[in-house]
């Protein structure tokens, strides 16, 4: 029993310690941040909806390899897409974003620099940044909220709210996404 016990605090301890930051910085060095600018925090995160169709999709492959037939969703032939167009059309409008590039987003980063805070589209093979979907200087930023009830990260600017899905369960997920909002309030202070 004991030996259980050992093994889930090992890999409570080794899933807390995961901090992405030091690859996605890498990453975004290479031709989305400025030569002077550093990044304090980065995390994966994706457009709103995404973690449910992963979820039916899996229920879905599950069920067919179960059956050894291909099993269809009454839901998914009739997929509503009017939440993600929404969100795109929001992102757009309110955000600023690059039409296309806001219709194509599924997997991003968020990056929180000394100077501003990006939304970064990631490819979605390679998982590399590709355009920079937002870009905020800090001042601009009112609040950015991480709510493990909705699974959600939310950036506030003047009315308008941005919202992300978060890539799992917040309990999960490292360290580094419960400490956004205090490391956006320190680096006002700071800067």
């Amino acid at each position: 029993m004991s030996a259980h016990r050992s093994y889930n605090a090992g890999v409570a301890h080794r899933r807390e310690s995961r901090d992405p930051t030091p690859r996605i910085a890498a990453a975004l060095q290479r031709g989305v941040l400025a030569a002077d600018e550093v990044v304090h925090l980065a995390v994966p995160v994706q457009r709103p909806g995404t973690f449910g169709a992963q979820l039916e999709s899996g229920v879905r492959a599950g069920t067919s390899g179960a059956l050894g037939t291909q099993v269809y969703s009454t839901k998914s032939d009739a997929v509503d897409t009017t939440g993600w167009n929404r969100w795109a059309a929001e992102l757009v409008e309110r955000h600023g974003a690059d039409p296309q590039a806001a219709r194509q987003a599924i997997r991003l980063y968020l990056a929180l620099t000394d100077q501003r805070i990006l939304v970064v589209r990631r490819h979605y093979l390679t998982g590399g940044p590709r355009e920079v979907l937002i870009s905020w200087p800090l001042a601009d930023v009112d609040r950015v909220a991480v709510s493990a009830a909705r699974q959600a990260l939310t950036l506030t600017r003047g009315e308008a709210e941005l919202r992300l899905e978060l890539p799992k369960s917040l309990k999960h997920l490292p360290a580094v996404y419960r400490e956004l909002p205090k490391a956006l309030e320190r680096l006002r202070r700071a800067g």
